[in-house]
């Protein structure tokens, strides 16, 4: 089925820029550096991008039963993708969600065992300067969280720091010469995840 072939691949590539934490955990390397945008009009852009995707998914000309079934749990992830962002909207009343990106993101590369150190430290130091970035958009973005999600949030970012290790084993993984900044940079992490909590309570 070489036409949902090509629209699945499509469809992955559009899922990974959408979130990027979710690449790096399935071995994907590219968008180590990156965090995802989930801001007002990155979601129009995403969802937009989605909806696209689906309506090329309904338009292919299906011969075979097997095929129909195949495109019928493709449309599926689509629209469940869709409707969770447009209905449940948890990019903006869950900043659980907000911090799970994080955390999986730093998780994600920290736990990777690669044979090259290199890529992977300078995927961790992206993303620890994509940070403050990434969690004032969750500031300006979160409306209202019920108090059930503040309460996970906040439990959340009690564990949240021990992803961010600044000396032993795996500060050595990311390379002798990267070693030190990201002991600095855990510090700076553990301050901002905090903040995430503190901004949405406001």
């Amino acid at each position: 089925m070489p036409g949902t072939e090509d629209l699945y691949r499509s469809y992955l590539d559009l899922r990974w820029h959408f979130d990027p934490a979710a690449a790096s955990a399935t071995g994907i390397t590219s968008l180590d550096h990156r965090l995802g945008s989930f801001d007002a009009e990155a979601m129009r852009i995403h969802l937009s991008a989605f909806k696209s995707m689906a309506a090329a998914v309904e338009q292919l000309e299906i011969d075979e039963t097997e095929e129909e079934i195949d495109r019928t749990a493709f449309l599926d992830e689509i629209r469940i993708t869709v409707f969770r962002f447009e209905r449940e909207k948890p990019h903006i009343h869950d900043p659980g969600y907000w911090l799970s990106h994080l955390f999986q993101g730093f998780h994600s590369l920290l736990r990777r065992r690669d044979p090259e150190a290199r890529p992977r430290g300078h995927g961790v130091l992206g993303r620890l300067k994509a940070t403050p970035a990434f969690l004032r958009s969750a500031r300006e973005t979160l409306v209202d969280p019920p108090r059930i999600f503040l309460e996970t949030a906040s439990a959340m970012v009690a564990g949240g720091p021990a992803l961010f290790p600044g000396r032993g084993r795996r500060g050595e993984a990311l390379g002798p010469r990267d070693q030190r900044r990201p002991g600095r940079g855990a510090g700076r992490g553990r301050v901002l995840a905090r903040a995430i909590c503190t901004g949405a309570a406001e």
